[in-house]
């Protein structure tokens, strides 16, 4: 459904609409990013661009009857594409620790994907500016979306739970080799980063302490980092500041490398199957619609040439117009309307332009002709159109009455007024049986 912006916001929402596929461009090649090893350079840029789908959707929630865009104009994509740019805002607050306590942070990085869909506003009108494409594009692109959506954080929930297992048993393993000795299995360790021995923190390798705002600066991003405790018990030296008596803080590059493949490539998926809806189904809709507003317009114009032309190469090999049962739709209507259009075409000058089912029900250009006690009203000649007798010195007056008949039917064929035709149809038995009458009494007298 097409909504309109509100008075006085029409400009706004066209730098709305000129800013957003650039945005989304940049919102795509960030998310793919993220999983490649240019992460930490694109975690920035990827923040700003949040927080500016989420002005433009608090924008144009202002610019449009907020009801009709939120549940018509699909302003809840929008929504769900702007909440990373809301979790920037309140990165500082409560309310994003509950965000991380259920764990939909990520969820909402996988997500950013719906952000392609505010592109339809640009993409759609390259077949026309179609209400009924724009539609259907838009809901079979919302539908994939989200499907795709669904099954990407369940492959991010299974991949991440298999990453952290995969790593702490190499740990362990690694552990366990080196007689459960945290220090001589860290200096051996390729992926240590740091190891936890008796509550304190030490360097792999040299064994030299490391204080905890150290600690604190390397673990800020757990991205690719991974920690691993060989005990149950844990130290809290300060707030904030959480780790096992004993235990690893270990690379995790190797696994890393391989979550992010199959992340990259199921987003490459859906990115393709997303193009290849919007341009394919965009021409087949277009080509369909392309026929209906043809009739629309040969119907509109009275003009049914280019109409005639179109359907030329649907006839048969006699040359005739028909259906066929195994045939589509739009090809039958398109038969149908070059049908309906050549009979209203050959129609002569100030004829009924009724369907033909009310003619063959008397009420066509002929339709009267049938009516009982009445042959051939709109075309009398005399008075021998009633019976076999008439001949009277008034058959002046009787031509006199049947032009005016002639004259009546042609006015209502002319402004196709079916409430008069029925009139006619059942008066005229009466008036040709008043004539008869009349005619037999004065040759009687």
């Amino acid at each position: 459904m097409i909504v309109n912006p509100k008075k006085g916001f029409g400009s706004l929402v066209k730098v709305l609409d000129a800013i957003n596929p650039v945005m989304v461009l940049l919102s795509i090649i960030g998310l793919f990013m993220e999983y490649t090893g240019l992460r930490s350079y694109v975690l920035l840029p990827n923040m700003i661009i949040s927080i500016v789908f989420a002005v433009d959707f608090l924008l144009r929630l202002i610019a449009f009857p907020a009801g009709k865009y939120f549940f018509k104009g699909y302003g809840w994509v929008d929504f769900l594409a702007s909440l990373p740019g809301f979790m920037v805002l309140v990165a500082n607050t409560p309310i994003l620790a509950v965000f991380k306590v259920v764990r939909i942070g990520r969820f909402f990085r996988i997500i950013r994907i719906l952000r392609f869909l505010r592109a339809f506003d640009f993409m759609k009108r390259m077949r026309g500016d179609s209400a009924w494409i724009q539609e259907r594009v838009m809901q079979t692109g919302v539908a994939i979306v989200l499907i795709f959506v669904g099954g990407i954080i369940f492959t991010d929930q299974a991949l991440s739970s298999q990453h952290v297992q995969l790593n702490q048993q190499r740990a362990e393993l690694a552990w366990q080799n080196a007689g459960r000795n945290t220090a001589r299995m860290a200096a051996s360790f390729a992926d240590a980063e740091l190891y936890f021995l008796e509550g304190r923190i030490y360097q792999p390798g040299t064994g030299a302490p490391v204080d905890a705002a150290e600690y604190l600066a390397r673990s800020g991003d757990m991205d690719g980092l991974q920690l691993v405790a060989f005990s149950d018990v844990s130290i809290s030296p300060q707030p904030g500041l959480n780790y096992p008596e004993e235990g690893l803080l270990m690379r995790t590059a190797q696994t890393t490398a391989w979550y992010n493949q199959v992340m990259l490539g199921v987003l490459g998926t859906l990115l393709l199957i997303l193009c290849a809806i919007i341009f394919y189904m965009g021409y087949v809709f277009a080509k369909d619609m392309s026929v209906v507003q043809l009739i629309i317009d040969s119907l509109d114009a009275e003009d049914y040439m280019l109409l005639a032309n179109e359907a030329d190469r649907l006839r048969n090999a006699d040359g005739a117009i028909e259906l066929h049962p195994e045939e589509d739709e739009i090809s039958s209507l398109l038969k149908m309307a070059a049908k309906l259009g050549s009979q209203l075409a050959n129609q002569p000058q100030g004829a009924s332009s009724l369907p033909g089912g009310l003619a063959q029900d008397g009420f066509g250009p002929a339709g009267l002709s049938g009516m009982p006690g009445l042959s051939g009203l709109a075309g009398m000649s005399g008075v021998s159109s009633f019976d076999e007798g008439a001949g009277s010195p008034d058959a002046a007056a009787v031509q006199e009455l049947t032009s005016r008949l002639d004259r009546l039917e042609q006015a209502v064929r002319d402004s196709q007024k079916v409430i008069a035709l029925k009139t006619i149809k059942l008066a005229t038995p009466v008036i040709i049986r008043y004539i008869q009458e009349e005619l037999a009494r004065k040759a009687g007298s």
